[in-house]
């Protein structure tokens, strides 16, 4: 369960991962001001861009808790078929550069995401929206995924299809 409590900012913490785990990590008080607007002259939760945000907090202490990879690794797309959330995990052995590419079958590139990632299995979420935020129609697509090792400069890079079902 989320509670929000006040200390002269606005602050999320889960309460319920303290309980079912029997201790605190002090990722788990962090601040959601920046998922605020100010509509109306009263500050407005954008409840969405909140929950986005805590997935990603989420999904850090868990990096936390994990073991490192031992090697590069792009697992497929799933569910594949989706519609219209895929996600794309990838496994990374070092702190890396990474690029992934989502392209139609044209060729033509959809969306993109390049980020330096921190050793461990990351994911990336694709809600089926181009660059311009439209929706893209059902059809089959290409991700490629490049990493590049932080330290050793090793170069991972691989491509998968998913498929987009409306």
């Amino acid at each position: 369960m989320a509670t929000y409590k006040t200390h002269g900012t606005t602050a999320w913490t889960d309460q319920n991962w303290e309980v079912t785990n029997g201790y605190t990590h002090e990722l788990l008080n962090y601040d959601v001001r920046a998922h605020y607007t100010t509509e109306n002259t009263e500050a407005t939760p954008n409840f969405g861009s909140v929950a986005k945000f805590a997935r990603l907090v989420f999904k850090r202490i868990q990096q936390a808790f994990t073991e490192t990879p031992d090697q590069f690794n792009l697992s497929p797309a799933h569910p594949n078929p989706f519609n219209p959330v895929a996600t794309i995990c990838y496994d990374l052995p070092e702190a890396s550069e990474v690029r992934l590419v989502i392209y139609d079958l044209k060729g033509r590139k959809v969306m993109w995401w390049t980020c330096f990632e921190e050793a461990g299995s990351q994911e990336v979420i694709w809600d089926s929206r181009d660059m311009n935020g439209v929706l893209v129609p059902t059809g089959v697509y290409i991700y490629r995924f490049v990493a590049v090792g932080h330290e050793t400069n090793e170069r991972f890079e691989a491509s998968k299809k998913m498929v987009l079902m409306k």
